[in-house]
């Protein structure tokens, strides 16, 4: 029995992973990345960065970016308290948008003038004009 439950979500790519937790008196275990298992559900990825970061206040918006080819990267996200809005965009080299702009019609659970963003963000393009490196194919 595998320690993962993987689920797609509405666009195509992004999947939600779950993992069990064995707990005792001590606390808990829990394995966060097994490649084995994720081969089996087709996700291959080459991790090459573990990234970890702490938001202090409720609201805070660590921006829309992106990557292209050919340093587009997998992402895993993991949320060790609180919760977590992660809005899948369109992964594929550095770049980013401004997070609320009206025409990505994205429902925040936070509005723009509440949220705790980063100097860089607060001045990332809107999405009108903007000139996508990504290739699309289909429909």
């Amino acid at each position: 029995m595998s320690n993962f439950t993987f689920a797609p979500l509405a666009i195509p790519g992004p999947v939600l992973v779950r993992s069990r937790r064995f707990g005792d008196d001590r606390g808990y275990f829990m394995e966060t990345y097994s490649r084995e298992p994720f081969a089996a559900a087709g996700i291959a990825p080459d991790f090459v960065q573990d990234n970890q970061s702490l938001s202090v206040q409720a609201g805070t918006v660590r921006g829309m970016h992106y990557q292209t080819a050919p340093a587009a990267q997998a992402k895993l996200v993991r949320v060790l308290k609180g919760a977590i809005f992660d809005a899948p965009y369109a992964p594929q080299s550095e770049g980013g948008l401004f997070w609320a702009d009206p025409a990505l019609a994205i429902d925040w659970p936070v509005v723009a003038g509440a949220a705790t963003l980063s100097e860089r963000d607060a001045k990332l393009p809107g999405f009108t004009g903007f000139a996508s490196p990504f290739v699309y194919e289909g429909a």
